[in-house]
């Protein structure tokens, strides 16, 4: 099978060119995207100084046109994209900014880049996912988007990763069982020029978070199998998550020991199921 094909935008500097190293490691194509070609070509000749070979396109993700020229590119070159990350933002609120005293420009031009963009990026690369019955969407989000743990502060780009969320949630419940997942993420507090040079985590550790590695069970798992599976990882009590989507058993951590840990107790138990691990197969 040939590479995967992964997109990431606003890739030309810290998270995101971080998650594009890591991704090209992994053995996908990466386009390396962004809204200045100097700066976008400069990583690149960066990666490959560095033994890492990615791909670049222009994007600019508050421009429809320039979205639709990328995916007609990506259309013509490959017939398909396999991976988005729509990691580009922008916060645009003055120090100290409050809700009364914020200017409605700020929110416009942050909801522009935070929320359109990957909206309409979504809209355009979703139906070359649906041709092949396979695809991968991840939104980078942020914390101050949670409506769990809302404060004040940044309104402009907290409003704008809050309604990130609800359009993440919205297209992931839209597009269920169509073999697309679709998910958002918070890198965390991070050493970026957005986040500043206090920030405690790096971008190695922030692309990590965003490239967690999953085990995913074959489809058509009848529902008792299922739970049995699912209640056999909980009481394993190492560091991962399993839960029921439809008719698979979905299992994700960020430790590859505790993955490979579930992958032989599922083996000796002989249940009979498939296993995948990133690109590592056992049956």
């Amino acid at each position: 099978m040939d590479a995967r094909i992964a997109v990431v935008t606003g890739a030309n500097r810290g998270i995101g060119l971080e998650i594009c190293r890591q991704l090209a490691r992994k053995g996908l194509n990466v386009i390396l995207t962004s809204r200045s070609a100097a700066k976008g070509r400069a990583a690149i000749k960066a990666l490959g100084e560095k033994g890492t070979e990615v791909q670049y396109h222009l994007l600019d993700v508050t421009s429809p046109v320039s979205i639709k020229a990328l995916a007609a590119h990506l259309a013509e070159r490959y017939g398909r994209t396999d991976v988005l990350v729509n990691n580009a933002g922008v916060m645009l609120d003055p120090r100290g900014s409050r809700v009364l005293d914020v200017k409605v420009k700020t929110f416009r031009d942050t909801l522009e880049t935070n929320l359109l963009g990957p909206l309409q990026l979504m809209q355009a690369f979703v139906p070359l996912m649906k041709k092949q019955g396979y695809g991968r969407i991840v939104n980078l989000s942020s914390g101050q988007g949670q409506l769990a743990d809302m404060g004040e502060g940044t309104p402009g780009y907290r409003v704008s990763k809050t309604a990130l969320n609800a359009l993440t949630r919205t297209l992931a419940a839209e597009l269920k069982g169509s073999g697309i997942l679709v998910n958002a993420m918070c890198p965390g507090w991070v050493r970026t020029d957005m986040g500043g040079p206090d920030a405690p985590r790096t971008v190695e550790q922030a692309a990590g978070n965003q490239l967690r590695q999953k085990i995913s069970l074959q489809q058509g798992i009848p529902i008792d199998k299922a739970k049995e599976i699912v209640r056999l990882i909980k009481d394993t009590k190492l560091k991962v998550q399993a839960s029921i989507n439809e008719d698979k058993v979905r299992v994700a951590g960020k430790a590859r020991d505790d993955l490979q840990k579930i992958i032989a107790l599922l083996r000796d138990k002989d249940l009979g199921i498939a296993l995948q691990f990133d690109n590592y197969r056992s049956s």
